[in-house]
């Protein structure tokens, strides 16, 4: 069960690293968002599963910001906060 919530966090967490809407979020924003409060455990976690720090993974998976009149970015749906 705990592998399982820690890969869900994991994918929350490497969705809002690369959406647009957060990039204003660090990475312990974005660690607590989804459940991880300590900045090493969530970078050595993320590090285990993607083979990269979350930084790295931001900079080289970002999307280009959304441009107005883009329906489907708009309606796209937040990740979830609780995992």
């Amino acid at each position: 069960m705990g592998a399982y919530l820690r890969e869900q966090r994991l994918l929350a967490a490497r969705s809002m690293l690369s959406d647009p809407r957060y990039a204003g979020l660090g990475m312990s924003s974005i660690g607590a968002a989804v459940g991880i409060r300590d900045l090493s455990t969530f970078e050595r976690a993320f590090r285990r599963q993607r083979g990269t720090t979350p930084a790295v993974w931001r900079r080289e998976h970002r999307h280009h910001a959304r441009r107005p009149g883009d329906r489907a970015a708009e309606n796209a749906p937040l990740p979830s906060r609780t995992v």
